[in-house]
């Protein structure tokens, strides 16, 4: 039986892929294990690695701890470093014949790197997809579709860039975003459980905040931050809000201080760690329930899943700048208060743009993504071959 491990490193790759590890194991054909790591293991952030064992997986996991990287993003090489070491003493002692790798984060780098230098068959998702943010994550995910044997793409554009990428294009896989999958069976927390956990109505409208921070910005992160803590004292008035942790990259101490000070000043801001998909998701469902909900921030959720639930979303700064997006989204390139109180108004008044996002089509969702992903394993175990052309 083939052995196929399957990596995740936080919150947002682990629901990318968890349909596709439940799939993979209810085909009875694979020999499956998960190696986690990276902000899944950390207390700061939730420990999140529960909701795996909570989800079934717990017989199955493998832990390996890492590192995050400090404010200044210099240690993020030597965590890196550090990774590699780590994950290929696992890969070594795990031999898998199938090394399944998400997106774009330090950790998967480190994970991919780690597999490839053993000559371990190595499948990629996300790549193809283009942020140009000020982040590392398209030269990261860039190199890891050059160091990836097999692809497994979420939109037309990145399959498209992956082949000029110089990527044989029977080793490029089409499958969509697996989550959306899972969001069109519903299989999210019910309307009625969410209002009553989070106290929420339909005479208030709701904010969904998440706030990444910028690699490359460093200390400046905080002045971003601290930019916005007039937007939220105004939208305390009359919103309530709901904040989540950002990721575990440079300068997220900086946004964890700023946030964590403000759900103490503010009594309709709450924060918390991770609110888990079926929470997550079901927060912004209740837009289809006629709640007024808006997504603030700079996350990549919120240009990839938000579309699906009809939810406009201001997508502040330049983080998300290359990334294909639907027309629920709407730009805001600086941080400026009366720009984002003014759309905050336009989306909460204007009727013509309440009606279009009645029509609006995700272009991350085609539907059959389990299936389409078990036809691309099941050709790269099949052809099992590590020595890829790079067409030019």
């Amino acid at each position: 039986m083939k052995k196929i491990i399957f990596f995740t490193g936080n919150r947002a790759d682990y629901w990318l892929q968890k349909e596709l590890i439940m799939k993979t194991i209810s085909s009875k054909i694979y020999k499956v294990r998960i190696l986690v790591s990276g902000s899944h293991l950390e207390k700061k952030y939730g420990e999140t690695y529960q909701i795996l064992k909570l989800d079934g997986f717990k017989k199955i996991l493998d832990i390996e701890k890492i590192a995050s990287p400090k404010v200044n993003n210099s240690s993020t090489g030597i965590v890196i470093a550090d990774a590699i070491k780590k994950y290929s003493l696992y890969l070594e002692k795990h031999k898998p014949d199938l090394f399944i790798v998400p997106s774009d984060r330090f950790e998967a780098f480190a994970a991919l790197v780690a597999a490839t230098q053993k000559n371990i068959l190595t499948a990629h998702f996300e790549g193809g997809d283009i942020t140009e943010g000020g982040c590392y994550d398209d030269s990261v995910r860039h190199a890891m579709t050059k160091l990836s044997h097999y692809h497994f793409v979420t939109n037309t554009k990145a399959k498209t860039n992956l082949i000029k990428m110089g990527e044989e294009k029977d080793r490029i896989f089409l499958i969509g975003l697996p989550s959306l999958d899972i969001i069109k069976q519903k299989n999210y927390t019910n309307h009625i459980e969410i209002c009553k956990k989070y106290n929420l109505n339909k005479n208030k409208p709701i904010i969904l905040f998440t706030f990444h921070p910028i690699a490359s910005l460093n200390e400046k992160n905080q002045t971003l931050i601290n930019s916005l803590e007039k937007v939220i004292k105004h939208l305390n008035k009359e919103f309530d809000i709901i904040a989540t942790y950002p990721n575990n990259d440079a300068g997220s101490e900086y946004i964890i201080h700023a946030i964590s000070k403000w759900s103490k000043n503010y009594k309709n801001f709450q924060l918390y760690k991770s609110l888990g998909a079926y929470d997550y998701y079901g927060i912004l469902a209740l837009n289809l329930k006629n709640f007024k909900v808006i997504c603030l921030g700079n996350s990549s959720s919120g240009i990839k899943e938000t579309a699906i639930f009809k939810c406009p979303t201001i997508n502040l700064g330049n983080r998300q700048d290359g990334r294909l997006k639907p027309n629920n989204i709407i730009d805001i390139p600086k941080l400026n208060y009366q720009k984002i109180i003014t759309t905050i108004s336009f989306i909460l008044e204007n009727k013509n743009f309440n009606k279009t996002l009645k029509n609006i089509n995700n272009p991350y969702y085609f539907g059959g993504a389990k299936k389409q992903f078990l036809t691309g394993i099941k050709t790269a175990l099949r052809k099992n071959s590590t020595n890829k052309k790079h067409v030019f």
